[in-house]
């Protein structure tokens, strides 16, 4: 079976993004509408015009995600769930053409799209459908799909590629539309920022990524400045967070870091699992020295131990507990624990972890575009699940605000893959085995989705 479907997939580099985005648009017909799927974000019978203007009403009254709420109005009107699911496909779709586009190389760009489609489909999609299936996916893929799609003019100018350009509204619209949602315009924002500088310092630059960066600060501005965003804030305090009044910055910017960090490291997530052990082979075989190894095995370890294995682990050693219990509402350091060591050495705990991550990026790159690459997407990512620590809806909105943050990690571990197979640091051999697995990831989360949707 593994063999026929080595063979259909080596006909067209990009098969396996097709077959599974039809695979996962047909497993949402089974989902079922719930939550702002028929509350909040419906709007019976209408026009486009009619959905245009509710969108844009709520810009002064309650949120800034003007054309991602059009968006979901076109689906939570309808009936029929063909259009959505079909949207959804699409956008599974980019999403995977926008991290092959990224990051895999001409050479080996068949063994790169089975990793990435691989790595995408490890993300838990089940949270998805924590605010209802139509609503959440509309805000939260899509917009990241084009988000990533936005980035494509980066890679293109700094090889020289030319920009044909009838795309340039294309990546400005992709831009436009990805930004709209907050977590994805911090990624967005901080790659051409830091894009744009480094190019221009190397003497590459176009006018696209000007107007782009622009865009993005527009953007940004537009999400600051929206006074709905601070009506929404104020009236979403008293039903999700009594206390929110009661807290300083520091507490809140606790509550941002404490529950990310726990959720990176402990929340076993295969997804993260998954990049911590390929850094760790990858370094092995760039380096073959156990020293540098561990930078990435010691994270990995205890992912794997404190997480799917944690009900064993804490049986052997049942005072590790301190860093896997959960993080206090109101943040890791309270009024009531100031001073305790426990909160300490879990700070101290996670400080050892990132680190170790940092020195194993370091380690897994070998020029500045790589490291900048690598940071920023990690640095934005996670500070884009940090600052929700600064909104009332933090528990609320649940793990969903994680995506952002998951997508920019499973990004870079492409990038980081890509690069290994190009520079021949895996063999052939090693990379059919890791496409053997993929194929196996690939089958059993299109199977556990079926469950999901179903459920």
């Amino acid at each position: 079976m593994l063999k026929k479907m080595r063979e259909f997939f080596q006909k067209d580099n990009k098969n396996i993004f097709y077959i599974t985005s039809i695979i996962f648009a047909f497993i949402l017909l089974f989902a079922k509408t719930w939550g702002d799927d028929v509350t909040f974000m419906r709007v019976e019978n209408g026009s486009l015009v009619d959905y245009w203007r509710y969108a844009l009403s709520m810009y002064p009254a309650s949120s800034s995600r003007v054309l991602v709420n059009f968006v979901v109005f076109l689906f939570t009107s309808r009936h029929s769930f063909i259009p959505w699911v079909i949207y959804m496909g699409v956008s599974l779709y980019l999403l995977m053409y926008s991290f092959s586009a990224l990051f895999a190389q001409k050479d080996h760009e068949r063994e790169c799209n089975i990793i990435i489609a691989g790595m995408i489909l490890l993300f838990p999609f089940r949270v998805l459908n924590s605010a209802g299936w139509v609503t959440t996916t509309t805000t939260y893929l899509a917009p990241m799909a084009c988000g990533f799609i936005s980035l494509l003019p980066l890679r293109k100018v700094n090889e020289g590629t030319k920009i044909k350009w009838y795309t340039w509204p294309l990546y400005m619209l992709a831009l436009v539309y990805g930004a709209n949602f907050e977590q994805m315009m911090v990624v967005i924002l901080g790659s051409y920022l830091v894009g744009v500088i480094y190019l221009f310092i190397r003497k590459k630059f176009h006018p696209l990524l000007g107007i782009q960066l622009l865009l993005a600060i527009a953007s940004f501005f537009v999400i600051l400045l929206c006074p709905g965003n601070y009506v929404r804030k104020n009236f979403e305090i008293p039903n999700w967070y009594k206390e929110w009044g009661m807290l300083n910055m520091i507490d809140k910017a606790d509550i941002g870091y404490s529950t990310t960090m726990q959720m990176l490291w402990f929340g076993s997530q295969i997804c993260l699992i998954a990049t911590a052990c390929l850094f760790t082979f990858i370094i092995w075989k760039k380096y073959r020295r156990w020293s540098y190894t561990m930078t990435a095995g010691v994270p990995a370890l205890l992912m794997i131990l404190l997480g799917p294995l944690r009900s064993i682990t804490l049986t052997l050693y049942p005072d590790i507990r301190l860093l896997t219990d959960d993080i206090e509402r109101n943040g890791l350091v309270t009024v009531s624990n100031r001073g305790n060591i426990q909160a300490l050495g879990r700070y101290i705990v996670w400080a050892a972890l990132l680190s170790l991550m940092i020195a194993a990026v370091i380690l897994l790159q070998d020029h500045i575009r790589g490291l900048l690459v690598s940071f920023v997407l990690i640095g934005a990512g996670t500070a884009s699940r940090v600052v929700l620590g600064f909104s009332p809806t933090v528990y609320a909105s649940a793990f969903r605000t994680y995506t952002v943050m998951f997508f920019c990690i499973i990004a870079v571990a492409c990038y980081v893959y890509a690069n290994s197979i190009h520079q021949g640091l895996i063999s052939k051999r090693e990379a059919r085995n890791l496409n053997r697995i993929s194929y196996v990831l690939i089958l059993c989360t299109m199977i556990n989705s079926m469950f999901m949707v179903i459920n």
